[in-house]
């Protein structure tokens, strides 16, 4: 069978056999400058490229369909990696915030006990008689005057 014989009874074109006998999808015999295509050998060889391509497309399907399931993998992981960031982020925020809260609160403490320190060095040290009296005698002019002014006015 020649080549446009095989061509026509096959719905290929010229050029498209003429590929497939160089490329040795169909096997053919050269005759002078024409090929004699031996339709059973042709046909089994063309028929054992369809089987290869149904090979190679369900290879590839496979791949496709393994390859879109490490898609979705990928996003799953990628969005549980912007949560965990997020959290991240809200968790320093808040360390940061009991950590400002707890300095504000041992500054404070720390000049309430600076204050009570010289409180507790200015009784320790010794009064002169004339101060202790003097001292009595305020507060009692002062409780006095509490007194007076506690009492309702008629």
């Amino acid at each position: 069978m020649t080549v446009e014989e095989y061509a026509s009874k096959h719905g290929l074109s010229l050029e498209t056999v003429r590929r497939y006998i160089r490329n040795g999808k169909l096997f053919a015999k050269r005759q002078g400058r024409s090929y004699v295509i031996d339709d059973t050998l042709a046909f089994t060889h063309h028929s054992t490229d369809d089987t290869h391509d149904k090979q190679t497309q369900q290879r590839l399907a496979e791949k496709d369909a393994l390859l879109a399931q490490l898609e979705t993998l990928l996003s799953a992981s990628m969005q549980q990696v912007e949560r965990l960031e997020a959290e991240l982020s809200s968790s320093r925020q808040r360390s940061d915030s009991i950590i400002m809260q707890l300095s504000l609160t041992i500054e404070k403490q720390q000049s309430q006990l600076s204050d009570q320190t010289l409180l507790l060095e200015d009784l320790r040290q010794p009064k002169p008689f004339w101060h202790w009296l003097f001292h009595r005698q305020r507060k009692r002019a002062e409780s006095a005057i509490g007194t007076i002014r506690q009492k309702p006015r008629w």
